[in-house]
Formats: structure tokens, C-alpha cells, sequence
């Protein structure tokens, strides 16, 4: 197997790992991923609830000791997503053009079948018992792909690294 395919593999099973609800788990007592990553994202979900607030809407907030589901809007905040995440388990010992061709994959793989770009969010939230809502939800492709820069991905690697 080829090094940007396992990249793109491991993408795909971090994006639907996040959109499961591991509150009733008892061995998990938080969500998929690195508390450093469920920090990062509760910071930003505060920044976009305060922007919200401002034009009369309001978002979910996200508990990082939570295991409630977390999905991405974009294919992009998904890759950084799970670019931090590797980078602080220390589990990304890749380069730059590497990553670049597992992104590239990664697209492929969602023009090819845009079914990867669909997740189902399962809420196990207490009082739902054994029918817990699933809410489906389909990131989309952006525009921006400021996110594959060189300097974005040297600073994610300077700044993540190691970090847990």
C-alpha cells in the first residue's frame, strides 16, 4: 500500500470516528481525537457562537470532555482537523508533498463517490435510549484551499507537534 493512500484511509475513518457519540461508552469518555484537537475546535466554536450571537443566530457549543458527535462543514476543516490531530499524537511523520497527494486522493475519492462526503452523527444523549437520532449532515468541497500552503502546513507542524 502507498503512503498517501493509507493517509487518505486514515482521513476517512478520523472524519466518521468523530461523528460518534461516545458519551454512553464507558471505557471513552471523550470524543475521538486528541484533547489538544477538542480544545482547538471548542475555541473556534466559541468564536463562531460569539460572531453568531452578533447577527441574532444561535450554534452548538462544544465541550471538549464531551464525547458528543462533532462533524466538519468542510472537506477542509476536516483535512486541518485531522492534520492536528496526527501531528499531536505524533503519528505524522510525513512531508509537505506527501501530504499534498494524500489530499489530492482524498478529493478523488469524493468526486468519485460522494458518499464519503456524507456523515451520519449518531446522538446517544441520555433519554433517547436505543433510538438515538441520527442526524445526517454532507460536508462540502470550499473554494479556499489556503489550508494546503506550504507555510500553513509548516506552522501546523512547528505548532501541533507532539502536543497530545
Amino acid at each position: 500500500m502507498y503512503y498517501e493512500r493509507q493517509i487518505a484511509d486514515e482521513f476517512w475513518f478520523f472524519v466518521r470516528a468523530r461523528a460518534i457519540d461516545y458519551r454512553l461508552e464507558e471505557s471513552l469518555d471523550q470524543r475521538h481525537g486528541t484533547l489538544t484537537l477538542n480544545a482547538r475546535e471548542e475555541h473556534l466554536t466559541g468564536v463562531r457562537q460569539c460572531l453568531a450571537n452578533s447577527q441574532g443566530k444561535v450554534l452548538p457549543m462544544l465541550n471538549i470532555y464531551s464525547g458528543a458527535p462533532w462533524t466538519y462543514p468542510t472537506v477542509q476543516e476536516a483535512l486541518m482537523a485531522f492534520l492536528i490531530n496526527e501531528l499531536a499524537h505524533n503519528a505524522f511523520p510525513y512531508s509537505y508533498e506527501m501530504w499534498l497527494r494524500a489530499v489530492t486522493l482524498i478529493v478523488a475519492d469524493a468526486q468519485r463517490d460522494p458518499d464519503w462526503l456524507h456523515v451520519i452523527a449518531c446522538d446517544w444523549e441520555e433519554g433517547h435510549g436505543s433510538e438515538a437520532p441520527r442526524t445526517p449532515h454532507d460536508m462540502t468541497i470550499s473554494d479556499d484551499w489556503s489550508c494546503l500552503s506550504r507555510e500553513t502546513f509548516d506552522f501546523t507542524v512547528r505548532e501541533y507537534t507532539r502536543k497530545g
